[in-house]
């Protein structure tokens, strides 16, 4: 429920997107709704204004994408949950079982913050760990003090 719905008289800004929802981060769709009544988010407007002009935005069939999934489009979800829920648990599950990883259940995303014990592992830091496991492995993480 956007807030602008319950407190109609103070300005508000509602965000958007459909990436998460419909699985779909590469194509960098999302919007602002800016509620103002009495003018006070004037500047940001402009600003937002400016910032989307330099912007580049999505590809014409995706922007054309949006009216459909966003129309009613959500059988899909179901299903969807249910194979990220599995795939959730079974990522947690083979991650705990590698000496030197912790892997807590992933929730609300679709990745996991995994615990790396650098020290028993032979590195001396979750960089150097994420280096050696693209050189070795060709997997991609990004070392924890990205967040």
């Amino acid at each position: 429920t956007p807030m602008a719905s319950v407190c109609s008289d103070v300005p508000v800004l509602t965000i958007g997107g459909i990436s998460k929802k419909f699985v779909v981060p590469g194509w960098r769709l999302g919007w602002i709704l800016v509620h103002d009544p009495v003018g006070a988010l004037d500047e940001v407007r402009v600003g937002l204004r400016k910032m989307t002009t330099r912007m580049l935005c999505p590809a014409t069939p995706m922007q054309n994408a949006v009216e459909y999934m966003l129309s009613g489009f959500s059988g899909h979800l179901q299903d969807l949950m249910k194979v990220l829920e599995e795939n959730a648990a079974l990522t947690e599950t083979r991650l705990n079982t590698v000496p030197g990883l912790s892997c807590i259940h992933p929730q609300g995303a679709m990745y996991a913050m995994v615990m790396v014990d650098t020290a028993a592992l032979g590195f001396t830091d979750d960089y150097q760990f994420a280096e050696k496991l693209i050189e070795e492995e060709a997997v991609e993480v990004l070392p924890g003090r990205c967040f």
